[in-house]
């Protein structure tokens, strides 16, 4: 996804943000037909269409900048694809319109609260919650035949698409900052927080086989601002490992699984990133 967003210090220990995320979906459509001669042809058109989504979020200082809380708001972020294809002139053979479709990536809409020590020394706290609505999650895929595209002649009898049937969750999350004068005008910073993630994804006891697990996130990060005199820049980073804790899963035939058995999933995940910023 690309992001991008705009920030106002309004004064009065009050700030104010806001922009949008932005992400490719693909939408597309094959066509299979015969031509005079008889030969079986396709037609490929595909398109790339943005997702987008809104964020905002506000702040305020309290106790002259000591303490500062915040609150942000980032909308659903859904990337599609879906691609149909349709077959006409094929003689007797009849094929409804095929929709190779789902979702590639999904992110709910979430407010996320946070309150932080910010001043009174070169330590910086932080401790927040963010709420994440997955309910509204329609699942990875979506229906190959739909009954409405078929031609009214046909028996049409498409296989259901299983609701992913998430709930949704709460994630805390702490913070610690250490920041450090290096000769030059320059600041260095250190950093180092957690957040427990419960997952959404109920049980897989049945046809369906959402993996998902309760995750442990830790992570490390750097910082180094250069000050104004030089150059107004910052550039941050850091390091994180999610810690997926082990979770069964009881498959029974009687509820759609293709057989009985235990599922076992566990594991861990490793991401990363950098960032530059200019101060205006």
């Amino acid at each position: 996804a690309v992001i991008a967003g705009l920030g106002i210090d309004i004064g009065y220990g009050i700030r104010i943000g806001g922009g949008a995320m932005a992400l490719a979906a693909l939408e597309g459509a094959v066509q299979v037909s015969t031509d005079i001669s008889g030969r079986l042809g396709t037609t490929v058109e595909d398109t790339l269409v943005a997702s987008y989504a809104p964020t905002a979020g506000a702040s305020l200082e309290l106790a002259d900048g000591k303490y500062r809380i915040g609150v942000t708001f980032r909308g659903e972020l859904v990337g599609r694809f879906n691609v149909v294809i349709t077959a006409e002139n094929l003689g007797a053979l009849t094929v409804p319109p095929l929709n190779i479709s789902g979702v590639a990536q999904y992110d709910p809409w979430q407010v996320a609260a946070e309150v932080a020590r910010v001043g009174g020394g070169p330590w910086a706290l932080a401790l927040g919650a963010t709420y994440k609505h997955w309910p509204a999650y329609p699942g990875p895929v979506m229906a190959t035949v739909r009954c409405e595209d078929a031609p009214a002649e046909s028996v049409c009898d498409p296989l259901p698409v299983a609701v992913a049937d998430y709930r949704p969750v709460v994630t805390p999350h702490v913070g610690a900052e250490r920041a450090f004068e290096v000769p030059g005008r320059a600041t260095l910073f250190a950093r180092a927080g957690y957040a427990f993630e419960p997952s959404p994804a109920p049980p897989q006891t049945g046809r369906t086989s959402y993996f998902d697990n309760h995750r442990s996130v830790f992570g490390l990060g750097y910082g180094l601002r250069l000050d104004a005199a030089l150059a107004p820049i910052a550039f941050d980073g850091f390091v994180q490992l999610q810690w997926l804790h082990a979770r069964s899963h009881e498959k029974s035939a009687a509820e759609g699984a293709e057989r009985d058995g235990l599922v076992d999933t566990h594991g861990i995940v490793l991401a990363g990133g950098t960032s530059a910023s200019v101060r205006f």
